[in-house]
């Protein structure tokens, strides 16, 4: 078995629903243990027109087979959960990306690895410190703190706010409108954690997997 780094994200729909149902299925097929980052608002970045915002999160945990199956998995559960691909960084219910397989690097034609845009993703810094501050990135040569430490001012700059998990509530509960987050809403925008925050941080947020 190998360790596996994924971001989960939605920004349309159900928000809070969409990411406990891509919190719980991404944990059935990962071994233990299974690691959960705090959970993030976060500002769409890159995107050709206004988005309601992100919630974003980030996960690990052991997986037993090759990078192409476990994007696969990802995938089918996107699918399961309603996002189309008709557009390009188009707003989705689910979006779940491979951000680190182990030690591999992968250059192929639909996956990428190390992500390609992982270090020019504030919420994937934040999250792999909280759950892996001391694991290494292939190619960078740095740890996760390493490198959220060295975040660029303009990586910085992108507009976040930290959430517990039991913040959500109920996700079962319809909520459509929630996801209509205004562009101009003030946020708090936490700081980082400190090395040894995080990782009590990420003893805390870790859970059990179910196999199934």
């Amino acid at each position: 078995m190998v360790t596996v780094f994924l971001s989960l994200g939605s920004n349309v729909a159900n928000r809070r629903r969409n990411m406990w149902e891509m919190r719980n299925r991404v944990s059935r097929f990962l071994d233990k243990p299974v690691r959960v980052s705090r959970l993030m608002e976060t500002e769409p970045v890159g995107v050709h027109a206004p988005q309601p915002w992100f919630l974003n999160c980030v996960m690990s945990g052991k997986f037993a087979g090759i990078a192409e199956e476990l994007l696969a998995r990802c995938q089918r559960i996107e699918n399961e959960l309603g996002r189309t691909r008709e557009k390009r960084f188009a707003p989705r219910t689910a979006d779940i990306d491979v951000l680190m397989f182990d030690g591999l690097r992968i250059r192929g034609r639909n996956l990428v690895l190390p992500h390609p845009r992982m270090l020019r993703r504030r919420f994937c810094l934040e999250g792999l410190r909280d759950i892996a501050p001391r694991t290494t990135i292939p190619g960078a040569g740095r740890t996760c703190s390493q490198m959220h430490d060295r975040m660029t001012a303009k990586v910085k700059a992108q507009k976040i706010d930290f959430i517990a998990w039991r913040e959500l509530k109920n996700p079962a509960v319809p909520q459509d409108e929630e996801s209509s987050i205004p562009m101009e809403k003030k946020h708090t925008y936490s700081r980082s954690l400190t090395p040894k925050q995080a990782s009590r941080n990420a003893l805390a947020v870790g859970f059990r997997s179910k196999k199934g």
